[in-house]
């Protein structure tokens, strides 16, 4: 699996505070984790396609993380 950040994201992530940054940590994670053992994705995560390729999981009920899959 190849991981990337883009600026904006980076540039978002930066400017949180510690606790939320961690919540978006821990959700990438959690998310790369299960993939790669096939585990089932919690339901917390709320994955869910975002456009053709495109997909989000949440790393809590305000943030979203975007990603191309």
């Amino acid at each position: 699996m190849n991981l990337g950040y883009t600026r904006r994201f980076q540039d978002e992530f930066d400017g949180f505070p510690p606790e939320r940054q961690q919540a978006v940590v821990d959700a990438i994670q959690d998310f790369i984790t299960r993939i790669a053992s096939q585990h089932p994705l919690s339901a917390g995560l709320g994955l869910k396609k975002y456009g053709k390729d495109y997909w989000e999981i949440r790393s809590s009920r305000s943030d979203r993380i975007l990603f191309e899959w």
